[in-house]
């Protein structure tokens, strides 16, 4: 069988999410194309994996893949691109809710560009507040590695009055391409990012080589997520810091942006600490070692990694 969309879904206990999730999905206009629903569960403790094969036992194009062992989001997202069959991949997050155009929408649109390098996402709202925008577009300052969401205070007419797409330096949750894209990007770093950052770094690869990132302002889905729920995990907030580190070095297109942005995550790591104090006060201790152990991890690494920008097949140029 011939499949023209492959939904990549990537979980960790939260299977009431995941099922909403593939709910919303089944309800989507998705009658005049084959598609498929691939679940990577990266070794949920929750009953994730018999659930979902319960819940949907009658659902043919559903496949469940289990990790051995919890390998975070870049290698389970790695997992189920590979073993989609699709021409088109939409990847998402298991706390997302489609609606029900949303999907075809986007795949309408890569469809009618398939001759481009392009990646497209949904506009996103707020799950608990459907009129509220939560993602149409992010600005990455690679000055700073500090990303600012756009179009949030707009509606949703205002939205679709800039025009049919809206250029983003980088997506997030949410996102769709050609299968044989993912191969040409790289996949996901699975050593230097398996999670926090690992999004954001994929598309920064792409813009490297010549890709364009769209919101199609048609499309739609609606995101149910935690508010700086980082900070209150330290093993995140690890990675945190010792991401932040080395995307300074990696994403910057000179010597100067590079030493620059390294000042802007030691201003960030002291914002963090105070954002621990006031509203983030889960495991203070363990938060505030994790941030110490990230940023020396970090530090070390610095010097065994090449910048992109010096790379053979990546154009700084691109990035402008």
């Amino acid at each position: 069988m011939i499949v023209d969309l492959s939904f990549v879904i990537i979980t960790h206990n939260r299977k009431n999410k995941l099922k909403r999730l593939i709910d919303s999905i089944e309800l989507s206009s998705l009658h005049k194309i084959q598609y498929e629903i691939i679940v990577v569960d990266d070794c949920s403790s929750d009953g994730t994996v018999s659930y979902i094969k319960q819940a949907f036992s009658k659902l043919n194009n559903l496949t469940v893949i289990s990790n051995s062992k919890n390998i975070k989001a870049s290698g389970s997202r790695n997992i189920g691109i590979k073993s989609s069959c699709g021409e088109y991949v939409y990847c998402l997050d298991d706390d997302v809710v489609l609606e029900e155009n949303g999907a075809m929408e986007l795949l309408q649109y890569l469809r009618n560009h398939e001759n481009r390098n392009i990646i497209v996402s949904p506009v996103m709202f707020e799950y608990a507040n459907i009129k509220k925008i939560w993602f149409s577009g992010l600005n990455l300052n690679l000055w700073t590695t500090i990303g600012k969401f756009l179009h949030t205070k707009k509606n949703y007419d205002e939205i679709l009055a800039l025009g049919d797409e809206l250029n983003t330096d980088a997506i997030v949750t949410a996102f769709m391409m050609k299968r044989v894209h993912a191969e040409k990007i790289g996949f996901f770093d699975e050593e230097l990012f398996p999670f926090q950052f690992e999004e954001l770094d994929f598309f920064i690869r792409s813009r490297y080589i010549g890709f364009k990132l769209y919101v199609v302002t048609k499309s739609i889905l609606f995101h149910d997520h935690a508010a700086g729920s980082f900070l209150n995990n330290p093993w995140r907030l690890e990675l945190t810091a010792k991401n932040r580190i080395l995307i300074s070095r990696l994403w910057s297109t000179s010597k100067l942006q590079e030493i620059t942005a390294l000042f802007f995550c030691l201003i960030l790591f002291f914002e963090y600490m105070v954002l621990k104090v006031t509203l983030y006060r889960k495991k203070p201790l363990a938060s505030y070692r994790a941030l110490f152990v990230g940023s020396i991890k970090g530090i070390r690494e610095l010097h065994t990694i090449k910048p992109y920008r010096l790379r053979d097949g990546y154009n700084k140029t691109n990035m402008q």
